[in-house]
């Protein structure tokens, strides 16, 4: 998949550093995920697009009583944001950041603390979300907006 293998194999699980002979990237990936032909994050195709402009975002849905965070590119012509307010989604905040990578380290950081270590669980089904993302969200019951923000203000 283009990756040298720079870091200790352990086991098939844990991501062993590796650098993309592509890009020149550091990036990290697990046997099981280069057997599945996963490639360097910064130059996949799908999904945030590691060395780009990217964003993180809260929107409520006040008829699912739900709240989501999330990441997107900046300048994306599929543009989550749009596809979440096509849904009924409604923007609270966005934060910019200089790359998908920096976004995501924070997004990491604050579901971690969501489901980890203060319990809050999906609230909405596939279903429920047929632009996906169900797994990013949480009732709005469950936790103050503002909490969220300092948390996630936090983080950077």
């Amino acid at each position: 998949v283009g990756l040298r293998l720079i870091g200790k194999y352990e086991n098939a699980r844990k991501a062993i550093e590796c650098e993309c002979l592509k890009c020149g990237s550091i990036t990290k990936q697990t046997l099981n995920g280069v057997k599945n032909k996963k490639t360097c994050k910064f130059c996949a195709q799908r999904g945030i697009q590691h060395g780009e402009p990217a964003y993180l975002y809260l929107i409520e849905n006040s008829l699912h009583n739900s709240l989501k965070v999330g990441i997107g590119n900046i300048g994306n012509k599929n543009d989550r944001l749009t596809s979440h307010h096509r849904q009924g989604w409604s923007l609270i905040k966005r934060w910019d950041f200089k790359t998908g990578e920096e976004a995501e380290k924070v997004e990491t950081i604050i579901f971690r603390w969501i489901r980890n270590e203060i319990g809050i669980p999906i609230h909405l089904s596939k279903g429920e979300m047929p632009q996906g993302g169900w797994s990013e969200t949480l009732s709005q019951d469950s936790i103050s907006m503002n909490r969220l923000i300092v948390k996630i203000e936090e983080s950077f």
